[in-house]
């Protein structure tokens, strides 16, 4: 099994940045970098977010036109 080699990235923060992603490290027990290599795995951007609302109110809508057209019993929604 080959093993990856370690790679670095330099992050630019504020001083009071690198205080609150310290204190959350220290909090959640895990190094700075195992909790930064996280929050980069796990984020969604606003657009994303966006994206999805815009998808799931269509879905909605859908949804609500075919009950009043009673195509689907209203315990769907």
């Amino acid at each position: 099994m080959a093993i990856d080699s370690t790679e670095r990235i330099v992050v630019q923060v504020t001083s009071k940045e690198k205080k609150a992603i310290v204190e959350k490290a220290k909090k959640l027990g895990v190094p700075v970098s195992k909790l930064m290599r996280r929050g980069a795995r796990t984020y969604k951007s606003e657009a994303e977010d966006y994206e999805v609302g815009v998808v799931a109110g269509a879905a909605k809508a859908a949804v609500r036109a075919c009950i009043r057209l009673n195509r689907l019993p209203p315990d769907i929604c």
